[in-house]
């Protein structure tokens, strides 16, 4: 709070030095052993009722909070092996470079291992994930987009415009991007002074409005389904398809995977719609022969 200008510029040097306040420490550890106390006193209390995910929801929130960023990290790492080899100790603890998809599947092994625990039903508390992830989704390539990242795609053809978009909606040069990506904005001060010479298309613009979308339509649909695990499945295939897609725009490295040139992306994508598919198939399945029984 207190360099907030330096922070600004390199997150990482602020949080992992050795300066910072002794008081505001010590308060925050006071603040977390009482929590900590507190929620194994009542852990003792209820330890024979059922509980719900609502009653752990901070813990949830932990949980996947810590797993995701280090799956999203590791694979972000992985898609350049050059890199890790090269710079192993840059690549594995530098700030920038997160993949959705790693903090999705590293999130989702650890959020279920927890929730093993209390016993509590995989399907109903993936269901109440679902539509929240989507919305996260859309949340962060809105940072993406605004902040420049590199998450654009390939170089616009513009003469294919629709009428009823404004330009930037189907070429954009991202100005100011945060990676210093482009030539020189003339007159420019500052550190991010830099704009891509091309337009290219606004890949994370989309995506954020997708995700934004498909939460609209899983918030109305929630109510409407009847058998738990249904409206995940129906999240993965969303999720699916659209990364698939959207992976065809945007600049990725490729693989040569049984003869197609594909991002890493797009399989895991792939894969994620035939879980999604094949879970709903599944689930139908077991409730009409549930009902059948009784």
């Amino acid at each position: 709070i207190k360099n907030y200008g330096s922070f600004s510029n390199s997150p990482q040097e602020i949080l992992l030095s050795n300066e910072g306040s002794l008081l505001m420490g010590f308060l925050f550890l006071v603040f977390n052993l009482v929590y900590i106390y507190n929620f194994n006193s009542k852990e003792q209390l209820i330890e024979n009722k059922q509980i719900f995910p609502s009653d752990l929801s901070w813990n949830f929130l932990f949980v996947a909070g810590i797993s995701g960023i280090i799956g999203a990290k590791l694979f972000t790492v992985f898609e350049d092996i050059d890199y890790l080899l090269n710079n192993p100790i840059s690549a594995l603890f530098s700030f920038s470079g997160l993949t959705f998809y790693g903090g999705l599947i590293f999130g989702t092994i650890f959020v279920l291992l927890y929730a093993r625990k209390y016993n509590i039903p995989i399907p109903y508390l993936a269901d109440s994930f679902a539509p929240a992830l989507i919305l996260a989704y859309g949340i962060g390539r809105m940072g993406c987009h605004f902040s420049g990242d590199g998450d654009w795609g390939i170089i616009s053809n513009m003469e294919n415009k629709p009428f009823f978009l404004p330009e930037w909606m189907w070429g954009y040069n991202f100005p100011h991007n945060v990676i210093q990506a482009g030539e020189y904005i003339e007159g420019c001060v500052g550190k991010y002074c830099t704009q891509l010479p091309y337009l290219v298309y606004p890949t994370s613009l989309y995506e954020a409005i997708f995700g934004v979308l498909a939460f609209i339509f899983l918030w109305n649909i929630r109510k409407k389904l009847k058998i738990p695990g249904l409206l995940f499945c129906i999240y993965l295939i969303l999720n699916g398809v659209e990364r698939f897609t959207i992976e065809a725009f945007r600049i990725t490295e490729k693989y040569n995977i049984f003869g197609l040139e594909l991002t890493q992306a797009q399989v895991i994508g792939f894969i994620i719609t035939i879980i999604g598919c094949s879970g709903i198939i599944y689930l139908k399945k077991t409730h009409n022969e549930s009902i059948q029984k009784s």
